[in-house]
């Protein structure tokens, strides 16, 4: 059978690798020429489909496979800027993550991403860099996951780095009530005389 013709559901079979969080058969059908960044009948490459899932929570696979899988479908040549349907890239997914994965599994997606050429210097629609992203998720629940916050300030991401609204990261982190976000920011040079678009400085965000 054709190694790159969807089926019915839209899927190539390196969708299908990737949706079960098969590392092996990425890499076997990867080996065979498939096109890793073939994006099928559905829009999404496996890359972003796969980072997509396991942001949203909708992955059975276990979470630990699915980085692994990742991994062979970055070795493979899967581009790290190609985005999602609302112009998420995967880095963003994994940054804005909020499931409930161990902290290890979402900074080891972060960590593979941005080895294999991720780019950390970008914001979305409204401004926000990727530290914004880490410390409050999509769907608005706290996030105080300080290992993502770590990982950004070690590969030079700038803590005060204003969104649209002028929001600095301190300030998300304020009105979450991530204290030991604030805490980590405040030692790696986060400017407290930050002033937001409408005046507020971080005393109002308390």
């Amino acid at each position: 059978s054709d190694l790159t013709e969807p089926d019915a559901t839209g899927y190539t079979p390196i969708h299908w690798a990737a949706l079960t969080g098969n590392a092996e058969a990425v890499r076997q059908l990867a080996s065979h020429g498939v096109n890793v960044n073939t994006t099928g009948l559905i829009g999404r490459t496996p890359l972003v489909m796969l980072c997509d899932l396991l942001d949203k929570g909708h992955c059975r696979i276990d979470k630990s496979k699915g980085v692994d899988t990742i991994e062979a479908l970055l070795e493979a040549g899967a581009d790290t800027e190609v985005t999602n349907k609302h112009g998420q890239r995967p880095l963003e997914l994994a940054c804005y993550n909020s499931q409930p994965h161990p902290e290890s599994i979402t900074q080891r997606m972060m960590e593979t991403l941005i080895k294999h050429g991720a780019k950390t210097d970008i914001t979305d629609a409204r401004g926000n860099t990727l530290f914004h992203m880490a410390i409050s998720s999509q769907n608005g629940t706290q996030v105080d996951d300080i290992g993502r916050v770590r990982l950004l300030a070690e590969h030079g991401l700038s803590p005060n780095t204003q969104n649209n609204l002028g929001e600095a990261p301190i300030m998300r982190a304020i009105k979450n009530g991530n204290a030991n976000i604030c805490e980590y920011l405040i030692k790696n040079g986060a400017d407290l005389g930050l002033v937001t678009a409408s005046g507020q400085t971080i005393f109002h965000c308390a």
